[in-house]
């Protein structure tokens, strides 16, 4: 690998985007270097001295990755990086809380949401680690919101003074995880080609669909735990993993059709929105 090919990936570790992008991204750099390598060869510089000067020229990995991404998604970096500093602050505060004043621990969701807050954190400062995952930042996303729950149902046994700092806490965490979802699911990919129409339809899909998940996912893990807890292992838990697959599946065929056949999609959208009617009708009425 030349020096060339070696700053063109350390530039990319800060970059977030597509395959499609990043390959992009990869030629016009390679592009640009070696032209300038070219200029200093053809003034006398020798080939290594000419890869120098061109790659010191061109910046270094940290402020072009920077500019590059903020480019191609601004704010996602300081998104990202608030969301898992606070994810950490959070998981860390309730833990506390739990082991110092109800002597409940809760090791395992603990261990969950900080792992994932680190993830994000790092997912920021280095894009790269979440390039082209779409999919499993999409599920960690919407993991925050059980997560979040749960916590806001340990710190509801305090009296104490942090009580409420950390219930603002968890809300501002549930609107860093909404907008990283837009960022992630609107925002992200390539729409340039788009006309306005399709660009319409595909945000109102991941729009609904995204209400959809925060309203389906919480609901579906506070009502999984109630059946296991007060009825063990029955068919009951059928009920939110049903709803979760649903959800998925739904959303999945919901953006692989509209463009083609925008009818299906919104059968699927429907089938959404008539489960979440059967269940109140079911169960709160």
């Amino acid at each position: 690998m030349t020096s060339i090919d070696h700053h063109i990936q350390k530039v990319l570790q800060r970059v977030e985007g597509t395959p499609e992008e990043r390959q992009e991204l990869v030629e016009e750099m390679k592009d640009h270097l070696l032209s300038a390598k070219e200029e200093y060869i053809a003034q006398g510089l020798s080939d290594e001295e000419a890869e120098r000067k061109a790659i010191a020229d061109f910046g270094g990995d940290s402020e072009v990755g920077g500019e590059l991404q903020e480019s191609i998604s601004p704010y996602r970096k300081d998104v990202l990086i608030g969301l898992g500093l606070a994810s950490i602050i959070y998981a860390v505060s309730v833990f506390l809380h739990g082991v110092t004043q109800i002597n409940e621990p809760h090791p395992i969701w603990l261990t969950i949401l900080f792992s994932i807050g680190v993830f994000m954190t790092l997912s920021g400062f280095y894009p790269s680690i979440a390039a082209g995952q779409k999919i499993l930042m999409t599920i960690l996303l919407f993991f925050y919101f059980p997560l979040i729950f749960w916590g806001l149902l340990i710190i509801d046994t305090s009296d104490k003074w942090y009580k409420g700092p950390l219930e603002i806490l968890a809300g501002i965490l549930a609107v860093l995880v909404i907008i990283s979802l837009f960022m992630t699911l609107v925002r992200s990919g390539k729409t340039a080609a788009m006309d306005k129409s399709t660009k319409k339809k595909r945000t109102f899909l991941h729009t609904v669909n995204i209400l959809l998940g925060v309203v389906m996912v919480p609901y579906s893990f506070v009502f999984g735990m109630g059946a296991l807890l007060f009825g063990g292992y029955t068919p009951m838990l059928l009920i939110p993993l049903g709803l979760i697959l649903l959800w998925s599946l739904s959303y999945w065929a919901q953006m692989k059709f509209y463009q083609k056949r925008l009818s299906i999609s919104i059968v699927f959208l429907s089938a959404d929105f008539i489960a979440i009617f059967l269940i109140v009708i079911r169960y709160m009425t």
